[in-house]
Formats: structure tokens, sequence, C-alpha cells
């Protein structure tokens, strides 16, 4: 019989938690440019700015009621964009 590769659980534990420490360094960049590049009236957007990671999957979010029409845009008022932004801003090795 073939030899078979066994993996190390002390190799794999280490690369989970590398993986999970790169997100977490990850959404924590992007949230934090995300609240500079949010425009400030009463500051309720950028403080609404969170990052949260699961495993090897990370979120950023605004949760603030009027998040989506500062991003987004209304018929009224044009979009001031800061989650994309802050998503597509190029991280040199993160």
């Amino acid at each position: 019989m073939a030899n078979q590769y066994v993996p190390d659980p002390r190799a794999e534990a280490h690369i989970e938690a590398a993986k999970h420490n790169f997100m977490e360094r990850l959404m924590g960049d992007i949230a934090q440019d995300a609240k500079r590049y949010a425009p400030v009236d009463t500051g309720e957007l950028r403080e609404s700015i969170t990052a949260e990671v699961h495993g090897t999957t990370g979120t950023v979010k605004a949760t603030a009621e009027h998040a989506a029409y500062v991003e987004l845009g209304t018929r009224y008022q044009s979009a001031q964009p800061y989650l994309r932004p802050a998503l597509y801003q190029q991280r040199g090795g993160a």
C-alpha cells in the first residue's frame, strides 16, 4: 500500500489560526477605511460601521438606517460611496 499523507493536526490548527488572523486584519482595515471615507454629519453612520469574521468569511457593514442611501444615493441626493471604495482599496499583502 502506498504511503498516504496524514496531516499534522498542529499544522492544520496553525493554518486555520493564520487564516482567521488574516481575515480579522483585512476586515478591520476595510472597516477603518470605510469609517474614514464615510461622510460625517452627526457621526451616526461612521459609528455604525463594524467588521465581523466567521472562520474564513468576513463582513463589513454599516447599520445606520440611512447607510444604503448614502452609499448608493437617491433620486434627490447623489451617492457618497464609502463601503465600496474601502473594499476596493489596494491592500499590498494585507
